[in-house]
Formats: structure tokens, sequence, C-alpha cells
């Protein structure tokens, strides 16, 4: 979306109920719980020796986490395989399969409007309590606000903040830069990626180093643009604090809680970094690890 009244708006909304200092410390439990649930879930596994994607696990909980903070309940359980077909959904639109997106696309919009047609009813109800989540704060806004906020627009608004938005930037007037002409209205692709690895800015960029960020004031917020994970300026990524609060304490707890092998014999030298590439970049071959409880 352009930057607009609408997009300010949506902005602004999201940042006051769900991406505010204060909303974020009001959800501590809430993070909590859903990583004590990550851990259980790998422990099961554990158990019995058995080797797990750490990438679903984890997309489970994530999943979990905002659903929670948008709908008050868990989309993905372990008696369901919503995660799996939530995951398939968000990995064909972020890859652009255009046969296909529109078809996963419908689906998930689909989703969305039976939660708030489920909502609504449940608001016209005497006894109604309010829930403390984002659906109904937006329902409420829509209530007394049409023009601002209506169905269609709360709708988009969900797929936005469950895809985690492709950041995309629509030109709004011809822009040439060097020898390349960008006419307006032409969607404009950050690769992020590469700019992550500019040796310019980066001694050695392709080299896996963590130790180079020990003594170095570059942090992800977006100020230094040798590293924007979260994107920069007026269209930074809303969920950085979230994600910074809730990152650390998943790789943290599962760090803490298991120690990690390889399966089949497989070493870090040997392992499968091959790539599959779309607009998101994913490992060819998931990786697949032991948990061994502490």
């Amino acid at each position: 979306m352009p930057i607009s009244t609408t997009w300010r708006n949506l902005r602004k909304i999201c940042n006051l109920h769900i991406f505010a200092s204060q909303k974020l410390d009001a959800n501590q439990n809430l993070r909590r719980n859903k990583v004590e649930q990550l851990i259980a879930d790998v422990g099961d596994s554990s158990h019995i020796g058995e080797s797990i994607e750490i990438s679903t696990f984890a997309f489970k909980t994530t999943l979990n986490l905002i659903s929670n903070i948008v709908f008050s309940i868990d989309y993905a359980d372990s008696s369901s395989n919503t995660a799996l077909e939530f995951r398939e959904i968000l990995l064909v639109i972020k890859e652009s399969i255009r046969r296909r997106m529109a078809i996963h696309s419908k689906k998930m919009m689909n989703i969305f409007d039976k939660e708030i047609e489920k909502r609504s009813e449940l608001r016209k109800m005497n006894d109604y309590i309010p829930a403390q989540d984002f659906l109904d704060s937006l329902l409420q806004i829509s209530e007394d606000d049409n023009e601002e906020l209506d169905r269609n627009l709360i709708k988009h608004l969900f797929f936005d903040l469950f895809t985690a938005g492709t950041d995309t930037t629509t030109t709004e007037v011809d822009i040439k830069i060097h020898n390349f002409v960008i006419p307006k209205g032409a969607q404009v692709l950050i690769n992020a990626w590469a700019i992550g690895r500019d040796p310019n800015f980066w001694e050695e960029p392709e080299l896996f180093s963590l130790e180079r960020f020990i003594e170095s004031e570059v942090d992800v917020k977006g100020t230094n643009f040798g590293l924007i994970p979260f994107g920069g300026g007026r269209r930074i990524c809303p969920g950085l604090l979230l994600a910074i609060r809730m990152l650390p304490l998943m790789l943290g707890a599962l760090i803490h809680s298991f120690d990690w092998e390889l399966e089949g014999g497989v070493t870090p030298q040997s392992l499968n970094m091959d790539e599959t590439y779309g607009l998101i970049l994913q490992k060819a071959q998931p990786l697949k690890v032991i948990p061994r409880s502490i």
C-alpha cells in the first residue's frame, strides 16, 4: 500500500493496539506461555529421540502468538494440521506463485471473514464481555467510524499481519537511477540480502562471524543501512519491537533446554546449504535436528 492517509491510519492503529511498549509489556505472559508450549512440544520429540524441523516448531509458535494477539485463539495445536496448512498458504503467497496465490489468498481471507463474523455476532449479545485483543479493538473503531475502517480493510490488515508483509514500494513518479528508468506505478522489490552483504560496509561479508557484532554499534533498528532486516525509515516494520522481545526468548529457551545434534551422521561441514529462491530465501533441504534434553 502506498503512503497515504489510509496507510497512516492503519499504521497508527497497529502501533497503538499491538506494538506499543505498554501493549507488548501487557502481553509478556502470553509470549512466555507460547515459548513454554514450544519447549514442551520439542521435549516430546526429545523423549523418543525423534528428529525435528525446527522451522516448523518455530512457525507454529509464532502463528499461535499472532493469532492470540489478534483473535485470542490458537490457530495451531497438536491435534490439528492447521499450522502446516497455514504455513503452506503463507509460503505460496510470499513466493508470489501467481497461479496458486489467488486461491490461497482467498482461503486466508475466508478464515478472517469467519472470525470477524463470529465476533461481530458475539458483540451484539447483552452479556458480551469485550476481549482484550486486536479484533475487538478494530470492530470498536469500525463501529465508531465505519468510514475510517470497514470490514474489507480489517481483513486486508490481518492479511498483512499474518504474512508479515513483503516490503515492496510503488513509485509515485518516474525515477531515473544511473541508467535505469523506474516508471511511475512500478513495483520495486528491495534486495535486503544483497544490502546486508555489501563489501563496502562489511569485511568478508560472506563469512558467518557473530564476533563481528561484539564491538560493533550496528543494530537492526533501521538506522544502520548495512543491516536492515526490518527495513528503515517511515516504512520500517512496525513489529520490530515484538520481534526483538520474542526471538531472543525463543532462541534462548531452545539453547538452554536442549543439546542439539544433526541427524543421520551429518556434520556442520557436510550440511546442505542449497537455497530455493522466491521473495523470501529458504533452505532447499530443511534443517533437521535431534533435541536432547539437558
